[in-house]
């Protein structure tokens, strides 16, 4: 198991002050200026694994490959439920009576922790900037100035300098005292961007090594939003599995939807009959959601208005359902007006290896219907209007075969076993 370092800090944010009691100088190519500290409640984390903090749920698949996830199937295991896991209880429940697979409290003594990818996203959160320099790189900065800023500039700096347990950032924002474009403001300027670009040089080539020797990078840096749960997320003796392993197991006898019930779906969905779009909800969450994902997810984006007014919406299995769709939000119930929806359910669906050929053509009709129907004539003895198709790079997740997640492997364990 590749465990994870890391170090948290406080921030300082160092500024230029410019003001008319206290302007900042830039004679002869020298900045000459005075500094002020503000030193922030919030705490940042850098971890030992070079992962750019480029999008929250990218980085959080790299952290979860670097910690490690396992796939039990033994009996007799203890589990610890972190927060924000999808899994309901009374679906575990068929684990616990079959397998004897318990709930504990006791985080310490848990054979395994439960997690998700949202666990991460309530601990730690994305910074959009890198441009940080720890204690040591910071001394290194000030060095760096030497050839474009007074003693009095680098002693103030300096001053600033409270430990190695700080990140620095520096905002050199300055308000121009002189009108753009004149001598003084381009000779102010040229200065600035010496300034600036020996802080990104720092903040790009160098990162922070701890005690222990290990390198910390600060594309890996983040806001701790709570370091009680990431200390114990990242405890060197738990082994992990995800949430949507155990919804596997649970949903392993679970039936697949097939082509048959999509129409039966449909027609149950926009019913008149509020206890029909029920049945039809309550179909698409006790089905093996991870082996049904194309069907389950079509439903969901292009009928969420129907499946929303059904009584059964916020049952304990629809909802468990909807955590796992919850990457469709952002564009379930909306009037898909542009590709953009289109192409998100199709993104969705190649990442979760479950693009299937048939909700792939249910697409494409959708698109057809909405955007050239109005136009094109179904009797028109002059237009063909041509297919619709993927491009190569999503055409290889196309799937001609019955849905089968590649990536989810089935449990070693004999039929007759099952405790559902």
């Amino acid at each position: 198991m590749n465990k994870i370092k890391y170090k948290t800090y406080k921030k300082v944010t160092i500024s230029i002050v410019n003001s008319t009691s206290c302007p900042a100088t830039f004679q002869n190519g020298i900045l000459d200026a005075n500094f002020r500290k503000q030193i922030h409640n919030d705490e940042y984390i850098v971890l030992n694994k070079d992962i750019p903090t480029h999008g929250q749920n990218w980085a959080t698949e790299q952290i979860f490959n670097a910690v490690g996830t396992e796939k039990p199937v033994d009996k007799d295991l203890s589990f610890y439920r972190h927060k924000k896991i999808t899994l309901p209880r009374d679906k575990f429940s068929l684990l616990k009576d079959k397998l004897n697979w318990s709930v504990t409290r006791d985080i310490e003594n848990a054979d395994y922790h439960v997690i998700s990818d949202k666990l991460l996203s309530s601990i730690i959160q994305t910074c959009w900037t890198s441009d940080y320099l720890a204690g040591k790189e910071y001394l290194k900065f000030i060095e760096s100035c030497n050839s474009f800023t007074s003693t009095k500039a680098k002693n103030d700096l300096a001053s600033h300098y409270i430990g190695d347990d700080y990140i620095y950032t520096i905002n050199s924002y300055w308000y121009h005292s002189s009108p753009v474009g004149s001598a003084k403001a381009n000779q102010a300027d040229l200065v600035m961007d010496k300034f600036n670009s020996a802080y990104r040089h720092i903040a790009d080539t160098i990162n922070y090594t701890i005690d222990d020797g290990t390198i910390l990078f600060k594309k890996s840096t983040y806001l701790l939003k709570d370091e009680k749960a990431f200390v114990q997320f990242l405890n060197p003796t738990s082994k992990y599995v995800l949430d949507t392993y155990l919804v596997d197991l649970c949903n392993l006898d679970n039936p697949i939807l097939t082509g048959a019930d999509f129409e039966m779906i449909k027609n149950l969905l926009m019913s008149d009959n509020r206890d029909d779009a029920a049945m039809a909800l309550n179909v698409l969450a006790n089905c093996n959601i991870y082996k049904s994902l194309d069907v389950v997810s079509y439903f969901y984006v292009f009928y969420w208005s129907w499946m929303k007014d059904s009584s059964s919406w916020n049952s304990i299995n629809v909802k468990s359902m909807r955590k796992v769709l919850e990457p469709l939000d952002t564009i379930a119930g909306y009037s898909h007006s542009s590709s953009y929806g289109y192409d998100q359910i199709v993104k969705f669906l190649a990442k979760n290896n479950s693009l299937s050929e048939f909700i792939f053509k249910k697409i494409i009709n959708r698109i057809v219907n909405k955007y050239t129907s109005a136009f094109f004539s179904n009797d028109s003895t002059v237009f063909k209007i041509p297919e619709i198709e993927l491009k190569d790079k999503w055409a290889e997740s196309l799937l001609f075969l019955p849905v089968v997640l590649d990536n989810v492997v089935e449990p070693d364990i004999k039929q007759e076993d099952l405790p559902f």
